[in-house]
């Protein structure tokens, strides 16, 4: 048989952006920098993907 091996040893950052990456939408607000980046990515690569 294969060599067995412990546990993967967990790194805590890594945790922790994983976790707030998946709660990210709790937290969320419409800031001008959001509504600018919703925006543009709805209506200009939108637009741009069309285009092409």
């Amino acid at each position: 048989m294969a060599g067995h091996h412990g546990p993967l040893k967990t790194d805590p950052a890594v945790e922790n952006a994983n976790i707030w990456r998946e709660q990210h939408y709790l937290r969320f607000r419409w800031t001008p920098a959001n509504a600018r980046a919703a925006i543009l990515g709805v209506v200009v690569f939108q637009s741009l993907s069309i285009l092409r």
